[in-house]
């Protein structure tokens, strides 16, 4: 077994990603879409997004999807052109 991750981001991906980001203008729907990729683009079954309050010093829960439970299309064009 080796000490390499199974999974990695490139800079081309991580470029459209940041890129997408800077365009949206609903935090709340922001979260929401990167929990659903998230499951999508690493093939697991559940995301959970959560945000440390420092305040409190606690996680508070900001989004969550389950492949499992999705109903609804998958979201388009957030990666922006694959060119």
């Amino acid at each position: 077994m080796g000490n390499d991750p199974a999974r990695k981001i490139y800079f081309k991906e991580f470029k459209a990603i940041t890129h997408a980001m800077l365009n949206y203008e609903d935090l709340n729907l922001l979260i929401k879409h990167l929990a659903e990729l998230i499951c999508r683009e690493f093939e697991v079954k559940g995301c959970a997004i959560m945000l440390l309050d420092e305040h409190e010093n606690r996680l508070v829960h900001v989004a969550s999807y389950c492949m499992c439970c999705a109903s609804r299309p998958p979201v388009k064009n957030f990666w922006g052109p694959t060119t």
